[in-house]
């Protein structure tokens, strides 16, 4: 099972680890990268520990749920976002201390674009599924 309160606190999480990519993406390159590569190694761990109990938790409970907008929404999300595992994970073995300092523009951008395809997946997630349950939840309750 999931716990929804969990998920939304990863979330905000999240997020603000995206802003702060997002500031190092936006600058200069750093006379050293340790701060960078520290952020980007906790912002992986907590990415992929979320998506793995979205994706073998959340998602198949809500894609078998018997409200059919509930299911049919997370049916769409898992085709829509259901990769964003994989996207990071071959994001971060490209962008390697010696791949960054060789490449600076470059990882920038990736970067940038990475944060977005997050933070999006966040926002939908937020705005348009997490609604979904609570509202499921508080008709139980009654």
């Amino acid at each position: 099972m999931f716990n929804l309160s969990a998920l939304m606190r990863q979330h905000t999480e999240l997020i603000r680890r995206t802003m702060k990519l997002g500031q190092f993406a936006a600058g200069p390159r750093p006379e050293s990268l340790d701060e960078l590569m520290a952020t980007l190694q906790g912002f992986s761990e907590l990415l992929l520990s979320h998506l793995q109990d979205e994706d073998e938790n959340l998602y198949p409970a809500l894609c078998n749920s018997p409200v059919a907008r509930l299911a049919q929404t997370a049916q769409t999300f898992t085709a829509e976002m259901g990769d964003h595992a994989d996207l990071w994970l071959g994001y971060h073995a490209t962008w390697s201390r010696s791949a960054i300092l060789k490449d600076w523009a470059g990882f920038c951008a990736a970067t940038e674009e990475m944060m977005e395809r997050i933070s999006h997946r966040i926002v939908r997630e937020n705005r348009m599924l997490f609604p979904l349950i609570d509202r499921r939840k508080d008709r139980a309750a009654a």
